[in-house]
């Protein structure tokens, strides 16, 4: 009995050691990011700052005169030319009293042609002695006070054709008017405040306050090029509307400040841009790009690639092993959708750019290339040269081999597939 009771249990024994073995883990397969190897390319120093367009010249136009406002020729807004009539004060009063002036200028030119012909009598007599001397003396001062009569009622015509004049209130030149202060009908005069205001904005000019340190710089850059302060800076001014796109016009450095302003330790410059569309409105906010006009040579990377911490800057790279690595780097410029990296990495080394959500340090990772900077599709290169669609972040099925296609399956098919298989090994042995 105490036999045939271990012969059973050698035997269990047998059968659990050649059909119980255990189950072998799951071997999940690698995420797929994208990466972009660092390169090396041209880049120019540059610094962005912000800045406000102003106007080349602004006038506030006044009434010089007084008067009812008679016209109004222009719609508030628009586009004037220069000598075009704007505004027109009653010109009544003003054209009358320019025949007045006129009238007195003739009585005087009579009384100046009596005087003279007087005068030429009373010196003809006293030369033959037919007359004395205090005649002689009268006739030529009153010549002399007909000549300042003839001057003053004159200069009153030319004051009364002033008045005349100011009536028509004319632009100063091309420009933009604003919203008018007073309507027609309205008493206008010199007391009255700025009927309107115009401004000229081709070409304009855009203000910014650059650091000290920067304005060191351009200096620096100057002397070594032997160009003196009043020269032309050596950099290129560009502009950056609010949206994101570049003006397509740049300018030209046309002011220094000359002195630094303490309370902020900034210097502040002026740029002068053409503005032949009229895209540049005065008070709007640009940032304003200051670039070198040579480049020099730096490893680039996207800067979608840069993770910033209180730490520092750091970027996630894939090694020879398909590994991750986390990698501290230094920046630098930025030029475009890229930034310069000053230390931290080599020429050549993979860069993640797409899939930094789901990768940690030292995991394995299936890479694909992604396209060259800027990126702008996400259809992706792998490394083994076949197109592939980047997975989204639940995908972490990849292609195992060249060419096969890679199908996410639910999870409940995977393990019902895996139970499947299980039960299939044990049946066989």
């Amino acid at each position: 009995m105490n036999f045939l009771r271990l012969s059973s249990l050698l035997l269990a024994g047998t059968v659990c050691l050649t059909g119980c073995k255990p189950k072998r883990p799951e071997v999940k397969p690698s995420s797929a990011v994208v990466v972009v190897p660092a390169k090396v390319g041209n880049i120019v120093a540059s610094t962005i700052i912000i800045g406000q367009v102003k106007a080349y010249d602004k006038v506030e136009l006044v009434a010089r005169v007084k008067g009812f406002l008679k016209k109004r020729n222009f719609t508030e807004g628009d586009l004037v030319k220069k000598g075009q009539l704007l505004f027109l004060i009653e010109q009544d009063q003003y054209k009358a009293d320019v025949i007045k002036a006129k009238a007195a200028v003739m009585s005087a030119m009579a009384d100046k042609k009596n005087a003279d012909i007087d005068y030429e009598r009373q010196r003809s007599l006293y030369q033959k002695r037919a007359v004395a001397q205090k005649e002689f003396d009268n006739a030529a001062a009153s010549k002399m006070s007909a000549e300042a009569a003839v001057l003053k009622a004159q200069a009153e015509l030319k004051n009364a054709e002033l008045d005349l004049s100011y009536t028509e209130i004319k632009a100063p030149f091309d420009g933009i008017v604003g919203l008018a202060a007073y309507s027609e009908g309205n008493v206008v005069g010199p007391d009255s405040d700025a009927l309107d205001s115009i401004v000229k904005v081709d070409p304009v000019r855009v203000q910014f306050n650059l650091s000290e340190v920067d304005v060191l710089r351009i200096q620096k850059a100057m002397i070594k090029e032997g160009k003196e302060r009043e020269a032309t800076p050596p950099i290129v001014v560009r502009l950056i509307f609010q949206d994101g796109s570049e003006y397509s016009k740049t300018g030209k450095i046309s002011f220094w400040n000359n002195q630094v302003n303490s309370s902020t330790g900034t210097f502040l410059m002026q740029a002068t841009f053409p503005n032949p569309d009229y895209l540049l409105l005065p008070g709007m906010y640009v940032r304003v790009m200051l670039e070198g006009r040579k480049s020099y040579k730096a490893l680039l990377i996207p800067q979608v690639a840069v993770i910033s911490e209180q730490t520092g800057d750091y970027v996630m790279i894939v090694d020879k092993t398909n590994k991750v690595d986390r990698r501290k780097v230094e920046l630098g410029r930025k030029k475009g959708l890229n930034i310069e990296v000053k230390s931290g990495l080599k020429e050549g080394e993979l860069i993640i750019t797409q899939g930094l959500q789901k990768v940690n340090e030292g995991m394995v990772v299936k890479p694909v290339m992604g396209k060259s900077f800027p990126l702008g599709e996400t259809t992706v290169k792998p490394l083994n040269g076949n197109q592939m669609p980047l997975p989204s972040d639940g995908d972490t099925t990849v292609a195992a081999k060249s060419g096969s296609k890679s199908v996410k399956k639910p999870e409940a098919a995977v393990k019902k597939n895996a139970g499947s298989t299980a039960v299939k090994e044990d049946k066989a042995k």
